[in-house]
């Protein structure tokens, strides 16, 4: 045993306002600086200006870039072709030198966690074999655009963190791979709840809070509201970033475009629940999982209900989360949910209250991180 605190490494891209980021800052906040030594590896320039910089900052981790400065002399470049050729040729010069120091910087670290498969495949060529590299696995391989495994070799060992049940198995068919499951988790400390639901006899108000995107197909969503629309009268309201047009086809072939309303990016989605009175969010999930916005939300208390991309079947996900998550494949069984819950307010207060104790039970990240630092330490040991 060592008698200093093991020094870990995370491996990220950015510090913007996502998932990854989220992960990050959670883990970096509640880890035992007695135990870990955390620094951050950023494979971009440092933005001082993303969401996630001076929360990192105050979490008292230091930040260290892999490309270093090139002096910018382009200035100097009179024509347009000259500049680009400097361009490039800076841009190799930048990357020499970021192997060149980064590798025998992360060799100074007894863990690199790399948040994101990506952020390893950067990285894998600085890393040595006998290092306690683990990779947290963020996306599903169906979330890529290519195949992120085609670069894993079958002779290595790799270590795998994840939070997808799912994912688990997709893992365990690579030839070397030693995978540890550990819940999506958060501080909840003292989180807000929300005021007692909405009286279904006002006006019904359903929220989305997702990233306007093609990876993220809203479209079952939209078929539901237009078959609830037929039983009650109620408005959609989508919140994220992101451009709306995608969607424009789709709404007006539903002929729901007058209903559904594209509020665009919120920075605080409990103060947006409450100033919109909504009576029920839907969101997305794969099986049992649940993403960050869907705990932040059920973690106030707000009824939800999701729409299954995965393979499980509604009753198997009911069975798993204790009859917590409601989460359906079919429409005509999400919207008859949907109507018998907002036809009723304590049924619709039991949806958010079931939930909200299944999330702050599940995902509470101060019941959660000695179970993360144990094999953290176990990895640093085991080489």
């Amino acid at each position: 045993m060592l008698n200093r605190p093991l020094r870990l490494l995370f491996a990220v891209s950015q510090f913007a306002q996502g998932g990854a980021e989220r992960y990050l800052y959670e883990l970096c906040s509640a880890l035992d600086r007695t135990r870990f030594d955390v620094h951050i590896l950023t494979r971009s320039d440092v933005d001082r200006s993303a969401y996630y910089f001076d929360r990192l900052v105050s979490a008292r981790v230091p930040i260290h870039a892999i490309r270093p400065h090139v002096p910018d002399l382009q200035r100097y470049a009179h024509r347009w072709g000259r500049r680009r050729a400097y361009r490039t040729m800076r841009h190799r010069l930048s990357s020499i030198l970021a192997a060149r120091r980064v590798g025998t910087f992360v060799d100074g670290f007894d863990i690199v966690a790399c948040i994101q498969i990506e952020n390893f495949l950067e990285l894998q060529g600085l890393l040595s074999r006998q290092q306690g590299t683990i990779i947290h696995a963020m996306s599903n391989r169906f979330q890529y655009s290519y195949d992120p495994y085609d670069e894993f070799r079958p002779d290595v060992r790799y270590r795998f963190v994840t939070f997808d049940r799912s994912q688990t198995e997709e893992l365990h068919a690579l030839p070397c791979a030693d995978v540890f499951e550990w819940p999506l988790s958060m501080n909840f400390g003292e989180y807000p709840c929300l005021p007692a639901v909405q009286d279904p006899s006002s006006a019904v108000k359903i929220g989305i809070f997702t990233r306007l995107s093609r990876e993220k197909p809203l479209e079952p969503l939209f078929v539901c509201f237009k078959e609830l629309t037929q039983r009650i009268d109620a408005t959609l309201h989508v919140y994220g970033g992101g451009d709306p047009s995608i969607f424009t086809l789709a709404l007006n072939r539903l002929g729901i475009r007058s209903r559904v309303i594209f509020e665009g990016h919120q920075p605080d989605m409990i103060a947006t629940v409450r100033r919109d009175a909504l009576s029920m969010c839907w969101l997305m999930s794969v099986g049992t999982l649940l993403g960050y916005s869907s705990i932040e939300l059920a973690a106030t208390g707000m009824p939800m209900l999701f729409w299954n991309y995965g393979t499980w079947s509604t009753s198997r996900i009911a069975a798993e989360t204790h009859g917590a998550v409601h989460s359906f494949a079919s429409v005509a069984e999400f919207v008859d949910a949907a109507v018998s819950y907002l036809s009723d307010r304590e049924l619709l207060r039991q949806l958010g209250s079931s939930l909200q104790r299944y999330v702050r039970r599940r995902h509470d990240i101060n019941k959660n991180i000695g179970a993360i630092q144990e094999y953290y330490e176990r990895v640093a040991f085991d080489r």
